[in-house]
């Protein structure tokens, strides 16, 4: 007998994580019911947190976005296009559509000519997460061959997506209302971008609780991240996984392309192994949106959730290991990986309330919410670095004295994954952009600066380098700063001197003329500052 899961529950989970919102659904085996496996949907808190309306409950119809859950759905998607024999996994897509963001100085490189789905799906492509837009080159990691070597890449899929519309000459959206959406039943399901005539949809909200629009990419319509949906209707498609597993085709989206590695995939699940269980997952991440799903292929349970905050996967260990849930299996080795603090480790709770405090510019409460934290989890480096860095910035000693201007540190630092960031400088301050997020920075050293709130990073320069450091840990990321373009002053003296090296030119023939303006034509483009 399957155990209903508490709504209770639920709400307590949520209100813990400081979460405003989920969508949960759980499935699990029972031999003894018609259809033998039993689906179970639940969704509990606010649409809008800061909303008084009386319409802001959130239900089993209310759509949330799914984020990376969109691989999933694509993956299935294909699954069925290689059962229709419309696709081929191991063909390669460049013979069906040569992709001119793969060109390198005219040229497509051996790897884009050899690059397959089987590659897409199972994340071994070697290409990054996303590109800077839709029409910059993308490059393949040169340290990793195909089919070999973890590389999570959205931009692998989207290439998939537009291969696949090409042969089939269908739209995504169209294509997943007839193979996923409709057969399933998935009837709030959708790949197109949020509709204002839709009112039982969700805000998204930071961790601090601010209520923001959902977040729309390029393109609109997006096999790696667009997808809204309901846990109701990804009870349906867990279904549809666990009743398939025997089917050749199906089958092979668990099978990992390593048994080696924590990280390993399958085709669009990534897998995990806990003692002698295995756990498919796949986890989203948007701006102020997370999501997650996982099925444990020993016991045939599956579980997923969706949540309107930033906090979201704070509340994964809870909603996934809860006895008055739907135990999937543990997975807190996998959490740590994954850099998802959850909320019911020791001091997350005091380290929340400090940043709470700290929004508010209470910076003694906050500080001692964050040393509160850190003495209830003396060894985590998290914390410690937190307490360290908070100081750092709201110290109370005279302010540093700095031989380097600010100057130095402005400038547009790029690396080759695809980060992009614009350091500027208002008000005597070093301001951090990326997408489309500022970060005032403070100066804590003559190179060193510490987002002014929240200090999950610490930004080095060395010259032209810039390394950042995170606050959990890991590998630092490395951009570096990228040639200044020329402001109007410098585009029209270089222009000056162009008509004085043409001897008459006030007299011009029209070939130096002409010579100017071929050479207007080719130089780099001003930003048009002076």
């Amino acid at each position: 007998m399957v155990t209903p899961p508490s709504m209770t529950a639920l709400q307590e989970i949520i209100k813990f994580g400081h979460v405003p919102a989920v969508s949960y659904a759980c499935v699990a085996y029972q031999k003894k019911e018609k259809h033998q496996f039993v689906r179970t949907s639940i969704a509990v808190g606010k649409k809008n947190a800061q909303s008084t309306d009386s319409e802001i409950i959130v239900d089993d119809k209310t759509r949330f976005p799914a984020s990376s859950l969109s691989k999933i759905v694509f993956t299935y998607l294909v699954l069925q296009l290689v059962k229709d024999k419309q696709i081929d996994l191991d063909e390669p897509l460049h013979n069906i559509l040569q992709y001119e963001r793969f060109l390198v100085d005219g040229k497509y490189p051996k790897k884009a000519k050899e690059l397959t789905a089987r590659h897409v799906l199972s994340h071994t492509t070697g290409l990054p997460n996303f590109g800077a837009n839709l029409s910059s080159t993308l490059i393949f990691d040169p340290k990793l061959e195909l089919s070999e070597g973890y590389s999570y890449s959205g931009e692998a899929f989207l290439y998939l997506q537009t291969v696949i519309e090409a042969k089939i000459g269908k739209d995504l959206e169209t294509l997943a209302q007839e193979y996923v959406f409709g057969p399933l039943g998935m009837g709030r399901s959708t790949f197109m971008p949020p509709s204002e005539d839709d009112d039982n949809i969700v805000a998204v909200h930071t961790e601090l609780g601010k209520p923001t629009s959902i977040y729309i990419g390029e393109p609109h319509v997006n096999a790696a991240g667009s997808l809204l949906t309901t846990a109701d209707d990804f009870s349906k498609f867990m279904v549809a996984w666990l009743e398939n597993m025997n089917d050749p085709i199906i089958e092979q989206a668990f099978e990992p392309a390593s048994t080696d590695d924590l990280i390993t995939c399958g085709l669009g699940w990534h897998i995990y192994r806990h003692e002698n269980e295995v756990i498919a997952y796949q986890y989203g991440e948007n701006p102020n949106t997370r999501a997650f799903i996982a099925i444990n292929i020993t016991t045939k349970k599956g579980a997923v959730f969706f949540t309107n905050s930033e906090n979201g996967m704070s509340i994964a260990n809870q909603v996934f290991s809860s006895p008055d849930l739907s135990p999937i299996g543990n997975m807190q080795e996998l959490y740590k990986h994954l850099h998802y603090t959850q909320s019911d480790e020791p001091g997350w709770q005091e380290t929340m309330l400090g940043k709470i405090a700290e929004v508010g510019n209470k910076f003694e409460e906050a500080r001692y919410y964050f040393e509160k934290a850190l003495g209830l989890s003396p060894e985590d480096e998290t914390k410690l670095r937190r307490l360290e860095w908070f100081k750092a910035v709201h110290h109370p000693f005279p302010e540093k004295k700095f031989t380097l201007s600010l100057k130095a540190f402005m400038g547009n630092y790029k690396n080759s994954y695809n980060d992009d960031i614009e350091m500027s400088i208002r008000n005597d301050s070093l301001i951090l952009k990326q997408f489309d997020q500022k970060i005032k920075l403070v100066r804590v050293a003559e190179t060193e600066f510490l987002p002014e709130q929240d200090q999950s990073f610490k930004i080095r320069f060395d010259g032209d380098l810039m390394s950042i450091s995170f606050i959990h840990g890991g590998r630092d990321k490395f951009l570096s700063k990228q040639p200044s373009p020329k402001s109007l002053l410098h585009y029209k003296d270089e222009v000056r001197q162009l008509r004085e090296s043409q001897p008459g030119y006030m007299r011009s023939t029209e070939v130096s003329r002409v010579k100017e303006r071929e050479y207007i034509d080719t130089a780099p483009k001003p930003s048009w500052r002076s």
